[in-house]
């Protein structure tokens, strides 16, 4: 029986308009939809209805049914790393340890109290003027309000796709966090206290030795005293799960409904660094938990090579605290894509339908993908695609991400590659595979 477009667009907006009722109008609190490996990062970030069954676990699981004439195959290691610096924070805590601001406050506290006249009194007053209004205007104008954020993703899968049932067993961890500076209003006022009172010395050479900043007649260090820190937050997320598709008509249909039912152990990360921490750390400030969730999707080709493809992931809601007492939580996240197949090409364009808040201090995101992949004899792969976050809220973010890759793939292995990037948001991500 042949079926009419008609039918077919029916079907989807029927599909579509179901889903809406049931989509939760709050946003997700979750990492990003992300992209897991590299096809689909060159992609930008495409693969709901695109994806290959090597991807299918992560994009939608009723790919593996979707007749890809494909091969059982094992993919290890699939691994992605980004980091976006939307406001230069990286460089902004170069400059500021470069600076040494802390260190010149120390040196300059230290001479005041060696200080044996009005006069002595008078220059280290106003040496320490000077590093005291340094450190304030590094904090504020060099630090405040900037975030660094780090994921990471590495997985292992093996996949055995079907015409009409297909199965994948996949490993996966996810890291994503970020580092924010979290301002303490109190250390401006001290940092003030400290500024009037030495100004004060300035024009008398005579400490008012009544002052709490002083402690045994000796100035205490403004620098040791503040409370402003760098706060660090975010999860790793590590899920293993088993992925189900079968098709079969629904309504003269032919449509593939997938299923991953995972494990998924969550290590949240939560703590408090110093202004003059360099690094930052996964490791510490854990609290950990085990749970379970699922992903549920369907996939369908429209004829003359085009497919459509609809998932919704973790659909079970979840919600977890930090070690600090700061609620983390993981809400169903829903995507639909829609692509055109050929022999020697693959156009694919894919979209949010709704808003994720981040997990650790990144973006909120609802992306919206396009992307393309040219297939040279099957041999040779040459992809491009861009994504737009329409949820962005720092401008830098607002951006669109480009991203190129490429794969080669002769004699049932492949070797896939690709790189992201837009203004100080950075991607990279390899692939190796074997298919039997």
């Amino acid at each position: 029986m042949q079926i009419k477009y008609g039918t077919y667009v029916w079907f989807i907006l029927v599909l579509v308009s179901i889903l809406s009722l049931w989509i939760p109008l709050t946003p997700a609190y979750s990492m990003s939809f992300g992209s897991f490996d590299p096809r689909a990062m060159a992609m930008g970030g495409t693969g709901v209805s695109s994806g290959t069954s090597a991807n299918a676990s992560h994009y939608n699981p009723a790919l593996l049914s979707i007749g890809q004439r494909e091969r059982l195959s094992l993919e290890i290691p699939v691994f992605t790393l980004r980091l976006a610096d939307p406001q230069g924070l990286q460089d902004a805590i170069d400059t500021y340890q470069a600076a040494g601001y802390e260190t010149t406050l120390t040196t300059a506290t230290n001479t005041f109290n060696t200080s044996g006249s009005i006069a002595e009194f008078q220059t280290n007053a106003s040496a320490m003027v000077t590093a005291l209004q340094n450190l304030k205007n590094g904090i504020i104008t060099t630090l405040s309000n900037r975030a660094l954020i780090a994921e990471a993703n590495l997985g292992v899968v093996i996949a055995a796709p079907g015409d009409t049932f297909g199965f994948s067993l996949y490993s996966n961890a996810r890291s994503t966090g970020g580092v924010r500076l979290l301002i303490d209003n109190t250390d401006f006022a001290l940092l003030d206290n400290f500024l009037a009172e030495m100004n004060n010395v300035v024009l008398t050479g005579i400490p008012d030795l009544a002052n709490p900043i002083y402690s045994g007649g000796q100035l205490s260090n403004a620098g040791q005293t503040l409370n402003s820190s760098f706060d660090v937050r975010g999860a790793t997320v590590v899920e293993t799960g088993l992925s189900l598709s079968k098709r079969f008509r629904l309504f003269y249909l032919p449509v593939s409904i997938g299923i991953t039912p995972k494990s998924v152990s969550i290590s949240t990360f939560d703590y408090s660094a110093g202004l003059s921490t360099g690094s930052y750390s996964t490791s510490q400030g854990n609290k950990d938990y085990t749970d379970s969730n699922f992903d549920v999707g369907i996939a369908t080709h429209l004829g003359r090579g085009l497919r459509f493809g609809l998932v919704g992931k973790n659909l079970l809601a979840k919600s977890y605290t930090t070690i600090r007492g700061n609620p983390i939580e993981i809400k169903p996240q829903f995507r639909a894509g829609i692509s055109h197949h050929t022999r020697w090409s693959v156009i694919a364009v894919d979209a949010d339908l709704i808003k994720n808040d981040p997990i650790g201090f990144d973006e909120p995101t609802r992306f919206v993908s396009a992307g393309i992949e040219l297939n040279i004899f099957r041999t040779a792969q040459i992809r491009a695609g861009i994504k737009k976050n329409l949820a962005a809220t720092v401008t830098s973010s607002e951006a669109p991400v480009m991203s190129v890759g490429a794969g080669l793939s002769p004699f049932g292995i492949h070797l896939d590659l690709a790189y992201a990037a837009s203004q100080n948001d950075h991607a990279l991500a390899v692939q190796l595979g074997f298919q039997f």
